[in-house]
């Protein structure tokens, strides 16, 4: 008899699992789409508290959310830059949790005490704060993303209740309040660039330290300090004259004292209002790691018999609004023009080789980061050799941009890298978590040599769960990668 209790047992948990392992295979709906998604920041929203009938609804929250999000700077320079998506996850029942265990919940009458059953275990109170959803059960997350959009580069979870929170971390979340637009930004910017909260108060919670606050007094020392005009006083007063300028304003990080923020009004302080520049600044420096200003370009590799012929040459650009990118042509060095396109007429070049190179650039006026132009991150530098002689021509065409694939990721104990791109001969590898801690270096003396794919193993070094950045450096170039590390 217990040997047949516990085959039914084994048959249950077999068809129980089946079951989940179907169900999490759920409809995708494109919102927006832009371009490729392997060069496009693919944004992903999940429901969670949506029952099956609620769903059209769910896709309606996300429009009306996107309409906002893409009227913000940075985001409406760059929408261009992103692909929207969102998946239809059904829950059993409609809301969040709100088990009413944080000391400032409001009143029972307008907050009542709920225990809801939804997909994903959005649930109010965490951490002792009432605005504070979470999706508590992020194995649920990643195995939905897995299964439906594994090259997702931001999932967010929408939570069906009309009650005020959010949160950021690797999830964000946002309720469906009638400021849900406002806490997608904030709760975003949280998670996609890593700034801080810059809200004052008793520095009894803390958060991430991002870019956008310091502890430091002086100008010399202020991370921001390319963004303040040596006028403005330090610490800078909060009068009317000064709330519309870059300087060092105390109240911050959860503290009124002790830590201090670019600007006077921040949307990661006061949600309606602009991001500081610092908050700016941080957005797009990650837009441009993960993708590149020029989707295609042609011609690649081509012989002609013909010695004297036209020969085009063309760029898919990715274009921002307004457009800020500098397109620069050279042939052997000699800038010729700075347009999309350029001509070329075969019978004035010299026999033997002819090197045209073009560099895409991004010259927005929203970053001061002092590498922005040296960094291989924002150029994107494509080189054609045109071999010329009597019996025809030969094209070579090489893209001087290092490429980055790295799986899986999520990942748990092991990460495999691709690396592809010319001048690839030293290169280091580093692994830091969101406060910029390394927990990883590669190699002997932090470099490998001439390999362009290898494995990292990191079952010995017990890293908690979170998110990671990978950062691949070679000489002047750089590429990152967020990755989220799970059991």
């Amino acid at each position: 008899m217990k040997n047949n209790i516990y085959i039914f047992m084994i048959m249950f948990f077999f068809i129980f699992s089946s079951r989940e392992l179907i169900s999490s295979e759920f409809q995708i709906d494109t919102i927006s789409i832009s371009g490729s998604q392997a060069n496009r920041i693919n944004f992903v929203f999940l429901s969670d508290g949506y029952q099956q009938f609620e769903l059209n609804k769910f896709i309606a929250d996300v429009k009306n959310s996107m309409d906002s999000f893409f009227k913000v700077i940075p985001f409406s320079n760059y929408k261009n830059y992103f692909n929207i998506f969102a998946i239809r996850v059904p829950s059993k029942e409609s809301g969040a949790s709100h088990p009413r265990t944080a000391p400032d919940c409001p009143d029972s009458a307008s907050h009542p005490k709920l225990k809801v059953n939804n997909y994903f275990g959005s649930a109010f109170d965490v951490n002792g704060v009432h605005r504070a959803i979470v999706a508590l059960r992020s194995d649920s997350i990643f195995n939905v993303l897995k299964r439906n959009f594994p090259d997702y580069d931001q999932a967010f979870i929408l939570v069906n209740s009309p009650y005020y929170g959010g949160t950021g971390g690797t999830f964000p979340t946002s309720s469906t309040v009638s400021s849900a637009s406002e806490i997608i930004l904030h709760e975003f910017a949280h998670s996609f660039a890593k700034v801080s909260d810059e809200y004052g108060g008793n520095c009894t919670y803390k958060s991430l330290i991002g870019p956008n606050i310091t502890q430091a007094k002086t100008y010399d020392l202020i991370p921001w300090n390319n963004w303040i005009d040596k006028s403005t006083p330090i610490p800078t007063p909060t009068s009317s004259q000064y709330q519309s300028i870059t300087g060092l304003f105390i109240g911050a990080f959860y503290c009124d004292t002790g830590w201090c923020r670019p600007q006077y009004s921040c949307k990661m302080r006061s949600l309606g209002v602009p991001y500081c520049v610092v908050c700016n600044q941080t957005i797009v420096e990650r837009i441009h790691a993960l993708v590149s200003p020029v989707d295609s370009y042609s011609p690649q590799n081509l012989t002609i018999s013909a010695a004297d012929t036209i020969l085009d040459f063309k760029l898919n650009i990715v274009k921002n609004f307004p457009n800020t990118l500098e397109t620069v042509w050279t042939i052997d060095n000699v800038i010729q023009s700075k347009v999309d396109s350029l001509s070329i007429d075969t019978k004035n070049l010299p026999d033997g080789i002819t090197k045209i190179t073009v560099s895409v650039n991004d010259t927005t006026q929203l970053t001061r980061e002092l590498n922005h132009i040296t960094k291989s991150i924002h150029k994107k530098i494509v080189e054609w050799n045109i071999d010329k002689s009597s019996t025809g021509i030969g094209i070579n065409s090489s893209d001087l941009s290092m490429n980055l694939n790295v799986y899986p990721n999520p990942f748990s104990t092991e990460i495999n890298i691709s690396l592809s791109g010319t001048d690839l001969k030293k290169f280091s590898v580093e692994l830091s978590d969101i406060n910029g801690n390394v927990v990883y270096t590669s190699g002997k003396n932090g470099v490998f040599e001439d390999i362009y794919n290898f494995k990292i193993d990191l079952a010995k070094n017990n890293l908690p769960e979170g998110s990671y950045y990978l950062l691949i450096k070679n000489d002047d170039k750089f590429l990152m990668k967020e990755l989220i590390k799970i059991r």
